[in-house]
């Protein structure tokens, strides 16, 4: 949001298929046809940089998606721990991981995990039996009661793991104007504004580009619902009677918020994109009550029927169709 009121400009939805050299620029060509020119690419691709990097640079990567399951515990346990747990490291074939490990997260919810299993497919986060199997083996012998009546869901992601043993980090070799942020796994996350200074610095010295002049730093927040005082929620209603309704009540998020969150810049599109921005979903019915009022207020923000509501873009639509005619509803 920062950067789109600074000029930048988003395009989503948009598959790199190729990028190569044309002339001074380089050529990026997108999945829907059209074609980009430019001077400078930065290559942020997770599991699929080392792809682009082959086709510029003579150094090639290698790229091994590492998947780590979770799970996640109601904030009913929040103050179990203040701190996070962690077992020995562990060997890989690969190299090696801090281990399955349990940490509370600044929102009260606790996180079991992560597993680590190499694999070859770069799409694939589904959640196995064998993976949660091992999460509640390590966990029990650090926690032995476990409150497993408290688990709200599941989920997986994947690391980048590089054959170089580090972060790839800066122009790539043969690919004048080619910038690699590439086999960026743990502590990725926690290195990640390093990082982006870093490369932003890198890229302006090459392009030789000035220092925008009326750049904004502030992104403006408002306080959320569920962290207000009792006065302050009293005003928020007073100035804005959809704060008096409660789309999710696990959360606490409000109808004023998740309109908000849509019709701000880069707005929420998907049931997701409200869910990072909102939490709305993220309580212990895992949107059990929330998704139909998040389906009919995305509706009726960007003007689509319902059934085309989606979870993640794409095909994830989050119906299947109407039982009824709207006459006969």
């Amino acid at each position: 949001e920062n950067a789109v009121r600074n000029g930048a400009e988003f395009s989503f939805s948009s598959p790199v298929r190729l990028v190569e050299r044309a002339g001074e620029l380089w050529r990026v060509l997108l999945e829907d046809g059209r074609e980009l020119l430019t001077r400078a690419v930065a290559n942020c691709a997770g599991v699929f940089a080392d792809l682009f990097n082959n086709m510029v640079s003579d150094k090639k990567l290698h790229i091994t998606p590492r998947k780590g399951e979770y799970i996640i515990l109601d904030i009913k346990n929040a103050g179990m721990f203040r701190r996070s747990i962690c077992p020995l490291p562990s060997s890989m074939a690969t190299g090696h991981t801090k281990g399955i490990w349990i940490a509370p997260t600044v929102s009260g919810t606790i996180l079991l995990g992560p597993t680590a299993e190499d694999q070859q497919d770069r799409s694939d986060t589904s959640n196995t039996q064998q993976g949660i199997d091992r999460i509640l083996s390590s966990v029990g012998e650090m926690w032995p009661g476990l409150p497993k009546g408290d688990f709200i869901s599941t989920y997986a992601g994947l690391r980048a793991h590089g054959d170089t043993g580090d972060f790839v980090i800066g122009e790539a070799p043969g690919a004048p104007g080619f910038f690699n942020c590439a086999a960026i796994e743990s502590p990725g996350l926690t290195a990640a504004p390093a990082i982006a200074v870093e490369l932003a610095g890198e890229i302006s010295r090459s392009l030789g580009a000035e220092e925008k002049g009326d750049f904004d730093p502030i992104r403006p927040a408002k306080k959320p619902f569920r962290s207000m005082s009792e006065q302050e929620r009293a005003q928020a209603v007073a100035a804005d009677p959809q704060y008096g309704r409660i789309v999710c009540r696990c959360e606490l998020v409000t109808e004023a918020e998740v309109r908000a969150c849509i019709r701000g810049p880069l707005g929420a599109r998907d049931m997701d994109g409200v869910k990072r921005r909102t939490r709305a979903g993220m309580g212990r019915c895992q949107g059990g009550f929330c998704s139909t009022r998040v389906i009919e207020i995305l509706s009726q923000e960007l003007g689509i029927p319902p059934e085309q509501v989606t979870k993640s873009g794409g095909g994830s639509r989050m119906l299947a169709g109407r039982l009824f005619e709207e006459e006969q509803q």
